[in-house]
């Protein structure tokens, strides 16, 4: 980038709560949504310019009343895709940690 670029950025997150009601059980599903805008313009030699835009929306789980029992059912697919990276990072840093403690020995 030089001087002369000009980048804006507009980013959007939120947490959503949709009600619903499913053979007399309210449910509440719960949503993460993110989404971002941005542009670029470049003056120079050879001008470029550019703008784009992406959002995403992921399922958390579901809040779900029955019989004056509200309870949380979480998205398993969503727990399992998240818990994956935390859990290698997780390996990784333990693994290092055991080089660290064997190399002092």
């Amino acid at each position: 980038m030089n001087d002369q670029d000009n980048t804006q950025f507009n980013f959007v997150s939120r947490l959503v709560r949709n009600k619903s009601s499913v053979d007399g059980h309210e449910i509440e599903h719960v949503f993460y949504i993110a989404g971002g805008f941005g542009e670029s313009t470049e003056d120079g030699e050879s001008p470029q310019r550019g703008k784009g835009g992406g959002g995403v929306a992921i399922p958390l789980g579901a809040y779900v009343s029955d019989g004056g029992t509200i309870r949380f059912r979480p998205n398993k697919t969503v727990l399992f895709a998240l818990g994956v990276p935390i859990f290698t990072a997780g390996a990784r840093v333990a693994r290092q940690m055991l080089k660290v403690l064997e190399k002092k020995e």
